[in-house]
């Protein structure tokens, strides 16, 4: 709108080579912001993992292993390949982006002896101007219905840089017919950065071990439904500095009966010099027959020895026969530092509305305030048709925290 208004045009196409292979091509893609993301904002100390809503990437992500698509944002053409032929799985992506240039090369193999068992490899790469990377993975697996075990090992390449590497080996067993022990050992070295892997923490060596037990009422045998208890163990190091971490905990999770759900958590972390010691609780309330859920959450504690705590509360609603649906979250937290406690909230809202059996509108506002104020205002409209023809109309940009105005119009047509 105003001086930098156009157009942009794109354009998708996918064909099966054999029934169960197929590649696929999109030039000039612009569907991030149809297939919206309505999420919140986590305020956390590690990147948060999002679900990737891009037809190019979701078709077929079964064949790609941990590769996080959303590390790949705008770029100008794509072209994958999967499919399975015999025990073997192959997936084959890359995309390109003219300017600036960068080029992101997947390619995941996969071969299953077994239901239950892989031997699989990965490949991936990324390349810019003074810049490449280069991650290979080896990963293999077994077990069955009453045990698992796997183990999984990663080097990167980067120039410039260093060489960097990661592994992990995780394993569980069943015990009993409701319970469960698991134990996994990680290490991230501090140079290991892929560019399309979702990594935490680097630098650290961390052990876990745990066991859970869960159980499920005969409805309306009990006052409680169904209920799940888990306790836990973690230590970590660093290679760097001599630091130690040492967390532990429980979870409470109650279904009682009427559609109650009741949570407790209750964590403590010590590593040198800092501490966390965290209590969390939430409760939720939904009636099916009635179509409404309300939920409130709070928690209190010390995150790495400042006073911290957060409210949380949400509500939902369906009407007309289910063809309104409404619902509002808010979420506040504070800080307390040394000039005070310093709050952080975002409030957040939708109504979606079927229009009939293949047409629906989705409106969205969002705020979120901090030091400043965002906000921002979207409206999705789909149209499903036969022979899986979609019509998506958008305005505004639903994933951005600032209102921006934008409208966005995509048809899909088979043949």
């Amino acid at each position: 709108f105003g001086a930098d208004t156009n157009w942009h045009m794109g354009l998708d196409a996918h064909k099966f080579i054999t029934p169960d292979f197929k590649y696929a091509l999109t030039l000039y893609p612009d569907y991030s912001d149809i297939e919206a993301v309505y999420q919140t904002i986590d305020i956390s100390y590690t990147e948060t993992w999002l679900q990737d809503t891009r037809p190019f990437f979701t078709e077929g992500s079964e064949y790609f292993g941990s590769f996080y698509s959303r590390r790949i944002d705008k770029f100008d053409w794509g072209l994958k390949a999967f499919g399975q032929a015999g025990k073997n799985q192959i997936g084959f992506l890359n995309c390109t982006r003219l300017d600036p240039f960068r080029n992101d090369t997947v390619f995941n193999f996969s071969h299953n002896p077994t239901y239950q068992s892989y031997i699989g490899a990965t490949i991936q790469s990324r390349v810019e101007k003074g810049y490449k990377n280069l991650l290979i993975g080896v990963g293999s697996g077994f077990g069955s219905s009453e045990y698992n075990f796997n183990f999984n090992y990663g080097t990167t390449y980067m120039e410039p840089g260093s060489k960097g590497f990661s592994y992990e080996g995780r394993f569980w067993k069943r015990l009993g017919e409701r319970g469960g022990f698991f134990c996994s050992y990680s290490g991230v070295s501090p140079d290991f950065y892929p560019d399309l892997q979702l990594v935490g923490e680097t630098g650290i060596k961390r052990g876990n071990l745990g066991i859970f037990y869960r159980d499920i009422a005969p409805r309306g045998a009990k006052w409680w439904e169904s209920y799940r208890i888990r306790l836990f163990y973690n230590r970590g190091s660093y290679w760097t500095g001599g630091l130690r971490t040492e967390s532990k905990g429980f979870s409470l999770s109650i279904g009682l009966r009427g559609d109650i759900s009741i949570n407790f958590n209750r964590n403590i972390t010590f590593y040198d010099p800092y501490r966390d010691n965290f209590t969390s609780f939430s409760i939720g309330l939904g009636a099916p027959e009635k179509r409404y859920s309300i939920g409130l959450g709070y928690g209190e504690g010390i995150r790495t020895n400042l006073p911290y705590k957060f409210a949380s509360g949400w509500i939902g609603r369906q009407l007309l026969n289910d063809r309104l649906n409404i619902s509002l979250n808010m979420e506040k937290r504070w800080v307390e530092e040394e000039g005070g406690w310093s709050a952080t909230q975002q409030m957040w809202g939708s109504i979606s509305y079927d229009l009939g059996r293949d047409f629906w509108i989705i409106f969205r506002i969002y705020g979120f305030k901090d030091t400043e104020s965002h906000t921002n205002i979207s409206a999705v409209v789909r149209k499903r048709g036969e022979d899986k023809r979609n019509f998506y109309l958008v305005l505004g940009d639903p994933l951005g925290i600032d209102t921006k105005a934008r409208v966005v119009i995509k048809y899909v047509y088979p043949w």
